[in-house]
C-alpha cells in the first residue's frame, strides 16, 4: 500500500495548485486526479464550484456521520528550493515536494485507504485554505449542518489529536495626518506616520496581548518624503489569540493604544475563531486509537467546523516545521502509518 500512496503523492505534487493566484477549476487536474479515484472505489462524488478558486469536493460511499476533510491546495513556493517543487523524490528517509507535508501527504493516505476499505466514509477535499477566506469550508458548513457527528480536518500533527488551538486574526489600521513642511515644529503632533509609531510601541510593550495572542506587525506604509509630514499611514497587522482569550476585547485593547488626537480607520481582513476542545473528543479520539495532542499555535479551519456542535479533531500526517518551508518533506515512515490510521478511522465509524 506504501507504493500506491507514493504514487497518490507523486501524482498530487506535479499539480500546480499554488494559492494565490485561486486559478484552480473544476478542469483542473487534480480535482479529475482525485474524482476519478473517489469513484473508482464506490464513492458518489458532487462537486461545488464557489468561484475564484474554491471547489468542495464532497465523496460520499454509504452512510456515514464522520467526515474527513483535506485541503488540496498550497502556499507557493519559497524560495531556497534545491530542484522543482512539482517533482517528488526521496532524500533519505523523507519525500520531497510542494505540498508534501501541508498536506497532499495526508490527501495521499486518505485516497490509499479509501481503496483499503470498503465501509461507508465520507471526504471533503477543498481547493482554497491557503487562500485565507476559507469559503469552502464556510459554505459546507452552512449548507450540510446536522449531517455529521464527528470531523476530522487534515494538518500535519504527527498523526496525534489536537483538539484546540489558536484563533486568528488579520486587520489593518491606516492613520490619518496633515501634510505640513517638516521644519515646522508644531507639524510633527500632526504626522500620521508618528501616530503609527506611538500605537505600535503601546501596543508592542503590552506583554499580555503580544506575548499571550502571539501579535504580529506584517506591514508598514506612508508618508512621502523625509521633508514631508505624513497626511496618512497604514499598518497591517495580525494575531493568534489564545483558545480561551475573546478576539473582541482583544481588538479593543488593541485599538485603544492610538492617540484620540488621530483619526484612525480600522478594518477586518481576515477573523476566525479558535478551536476550543468539545467535551466528547476524548471518546472520539479514543474509538478511532488516535494519541491526544496539546493545543497548537497555529490555525485551521477545524475551527469552522467546530462551529457545527460536534466533535473536531485536527489530524494528519507531517511536521508543521515543513509547512511553507522549502525543501518541504515528509517522512516515509508517516505516510506508511498514515495510511492505516485514516483506513482505522474509516473502518472503526461502523464497528
Amino acid at each position: 500500500m506504501l507504493d500506491i500512496c507514493t504514487a497518490h503523492l507523486d501524482a498530487l505534487v506535479s499539480m500546480d495548485t499554488r494559492n494565490p493566484p485561486r486559478a484552480i477549476q473544476p478542469d483542473h487536474d487534480v480535482i479529475r486526479y482525485t474524482t476519478d479515484t473517489l469513484k473508482s472505489t464506490g464513492f458518489d462524488v458532487s462537486l461545488d464550484n464557489l468561484g475564484d478558486g474554491s471547489i468542495c469536493i464532497d465523496a460520499v460511499r454509504g452512510e456515514s456521520d464522520v467526515l474527513v476533510n483535506c485541503h488540496l491546495d498550497t502556499v507557493p513556493d519559497a524560495s531556497g528550493w534545491n530542484a522543482s517543487p512539482f517533482t517528488l523524490s526521496k532524500h533519505g528517509d523523507a519525500l520531497i515536494g510542494l505540498g508534501a507535508c501541508d498536506v497532499k501527504g495526508s490527501a495521499a493516505c486518505i485516497l490509499t485507504a479509501a481503496s483499503m476499505t470498503d465501509t461507508p466514509a465520507r471526504i471533503l477535499l477543498t481547493t482554497d485554505e491557503e487562500a485565507g477566506k476559507s469559503r469552502c469550508v464556510r459554505h459546507w458548513v452552512r449548507e450540510h449542518a446536522g449531517e455529521v457527528s464527528c470531523v476530522i480536518v487534515c494538518e500535519p500533527t504527527g498523526l496525534k489529536g489536537v483538539t484546540a488551538h489558536r484563533g486568528l486574526l488579520s486587520a489593518q489600521a491606516t492613520f490619518q495626518g496633515r501634510s505640513a513642511h517638516s521644519s515646522d515644529a508644531a507639524a510633527a503632533s500632526s504626522s500620521a506616520t508618528h501616530a503609527l509609531v506611538h500605537w505600535a510601541h503601546g501596543v508592542l510593550s503590552c506583554a499580555s496581548i503580544c506575548e499571550n495572542n502571539r501579535f504580529n506587525i506584517g506591514r508598514i506604509e506612508g508618508g512621502t518624503k523625509p521633508n514631508m509630514i505624513a497626511a496618512d499611514a497604514s499598518v497591517r497587522f495580525g494575531m493568534r489569540p489564545a483558545p480561551d482569550a475573546d478576539p473582541d476585547e482583544l481588538l479593543e485593547r488593541i485599538k485603544s493604544h492610538a492617540s484620540r488626537s488621530c483619526e484612525v480607520e480600522w478594518s477586518i481582513n481576515f477573523s476566525a475563531p479558535a478551536l476550543r476542545a468539545h467535551p466528547q473528543a476524548p471518546e472520539w479520539l479514543e474509538r478511532f486509537t488516535i494519541e491526544p495532542a496539546p493545543p497548537v499555535d497555529f490555525w485551521t479551519e477545524a475551527a469552522l467546523f467546530a462551529e457545527l456542535g460536534v466533535p473536531t479533531i485536527v489530524f494528519g500526517a507531517g511536521d508543521i516545521s515543513q509547512a511553507h518551508a522549502p525543501n518541504e518533506r515528509i517522512a516515509i515512515a508517516q505516510l506508511e502509518q498514515g495510511i492505516h490510521a485514516y483506513a482505522n478511522i474509516f473502518s472503526s465509524d461502523h464497528e
